[in-house]
C-alpha cells in the first residue's frame, strides 16, 4: 500500500465516527489456538552476510525468510541428527586431530614443542 493510499485512510479515521459501525458489526467466534501449536516470536543475531543468504535462498524458493529459518530448525529438530553446538565439537575434534599429528611426528623421530 502506497503512502498517499494511507494517508487516506489515516484521515478518514480521523475525521469521522465509526461507533456505529463497530457496534453493528457482526463478530465472529473463534476458538483458542491449543497450546502447542501457539507461534512464539523469538529474536536471533546473525551477521549481515548469513541473514542476506538467508534471504537469497528465501527468495530462490518464494518463501519469508522467517518461515525457511523455522523450517531449518523444526527440520533439524524432529531429524534426530546430533543435537550438539558445533563449535565444541570442532574444538574437540581439532585436539584429537593435533593429537593424532604429533603423535605421528614422534613415531617418525622428528621433535614435537
Amino acid at each position: 500500500m502506497d503512502s498517499k493510499k494511507l494517508d487516506e485512510i489515516a484521515e478518514y479515521y480521523d475525521t469521522h465516527d465509526i461507533s456505529e459501525e463497530i457496534e453493528n458489526a457482526e463478530l465472529e467466534r473463534h476458538d483458542p489456538v491449543p497450546a502447542d501449536e501457539v507461534m512464539i516470536v523469538s529474536s536471533i543475531r546473525l551477521a549481515k552476510p548469513t541473514m542476506d543468504r538467508v534471504r537469497e535462498v528465501a527468495a530462490e524458493l518464494g518463501v519469508k525468510p522467517t518461515a525457511l529459518m523455522r523450517t531449518w530448525i523444526e527440520d533439524r529438530l524432529a531429524s534426530g541428527e546430533a543435537l550438539t553446538p558445533t563449535a565444541p565439537v570442532m574444538a574437540a575434534w581439532s585436539k584429537v586431530v593435533h593429537e593424532a599429528v604429533r603423535e605421528e611426528l614422534r613415531e617418525a623421530g622428528l621433535r614435537v614443542s
